[in-house]
């Protein structure tokens, strides 16, 4: 079971981070890392985006939900 918090996980020196494209993917790893995490998974909303990560083997994995009308530049 994955448990949603709100709060940020930082990378450190040796962490690798890997960015996942998308949600399903990233629901995927979650699930599959649950036991070796408690199935927690970090939640920042920002104006322009809501980010969610979690660590597993040495790897930040994040998946970056860009919230509707917030365009590149």
């Amino acid at each position: 079971m994955l448990e949603f918090v709100e709060g940020d996980i930082r990378p450190i020196y040796g962490v690798r981070v890997v960015h996942v494209d998308n949600r399903e993917a990233f629901l995927k790893l979650a699930k599959r890392y649950a036991k070796e995490n408690g199935g927690i998974i970090f939640r920042i909303s920002t104006n322009t985006a809501d980010v969610f990560k979690f660590f597993a083997k040495g790897t930040i994995f994040v998946y970056i939900k860009k919230k509707r009308g917030v365009r590149n530049e």
